[in-house]
């Protein structure tokens, strides 16, 4: 296997980076790895659910307010309250337990 000029740049990043005393830890982080590692585990097989089922109340805009943003459901709705479930990449508005509103997660301002 060949190795790419990049590659080997990269590998001297990191080894001169990695070998280095941190300025705030004050450990080399080649040594905090090995103290942290056995406190590692394996990543879940699924994302997990950021909300599940979260109940809102529709405002008269027709939106709901979830992490700092506004989605919009229908109008039929305003007054009422809404579940909505989100994950990582969308957040889904329910009433009762039927889908009404589908959106990307917005990020947090």
């Amino acid at each position: 296997m060949s190795t790419k000029p990049g590659q080997v740049q990269g590998a001297a990043w990191c080894s001169e980076v990695n070998g280095g005393v941190h300025y705030e830890t004050r450990v080399r982080p080649v040594e905090r790895l090995e103290i942290e590692r056995p406190l590692f585990r394996s990543l879940p097989a699924q994302r997990p659910a950021v909300a599940c089922g979260e109940e809102r109340k529709v405002d008269r805009l027709s939106t709901v307010r979830f992490c700092s943003a506004r989605y919009s459901v229908p109008h039929r709705l305003v007054s009422q309250i809404v579940q909505v479930a989100a994950t990582d990449r969308d957040v889904l508005i329910m009433s009762l337990g039927v889908p009404v509103a589908q959106h990307p997660l917005l990020a947090n301002r």
